[in-house]
């Protein structure tokens, strides 16, 4: 389900409790750190209805409607107080630099980045 890149990322997920996936898309990744990283609690967060609707529908095709919540929220306008871990992959570096400028990140242990572009501006 997941490619390279995200099965990357999965692999940084292991000991985390709570994960806010950012851009979600279809809320693959989520699903998968779910299933097994031992994450317990996963936020599926996405700008977009199409991408979040498919989700919802990936999360219930895996029951795990009780475990991964749905947002649909702009970069980090949501960020719920029991996360413990961050995802921003695959999009823009200018989009993930403005989105970590709008927040106090003190719950977060960890942040997991990976700009398709502009990657010296997330640095």
């Amino acid at each position: 389900m997941l490619d390279e890149r995200l099965s990357t990322v999965l692999k940084y997920l292991e000991g985390f409790r709570v994960l806010i996936d950012i851009g979600t898309d279809h809320a693959h990744l989520p699903i998968m750190a779910v299933k097994n990283t031992g994450v317990e609690k996963a936020y599926a967060v996405d700008n977009k209805p199409g991408p979040l609707s498919q989700a919802e529908h990936n999360i219930k095709a895996y029951d795990l409607e009780s475990k991964i919540a749905t947002h649909l929220a702009s970069g980090i306008d949501f960020l719920p107080e029991d996360a413990d871990v961050l995802v921003m992959a695959g999009m823009g570096g200018e989009v993930i630099y403005r989105a970590l400028l709008k927040k106090d990140y003190q719950s977060l242990k960890r942040f997991i980045l990976q700009p398709n572009n502009a990657a010296e501006k997330v640095r």
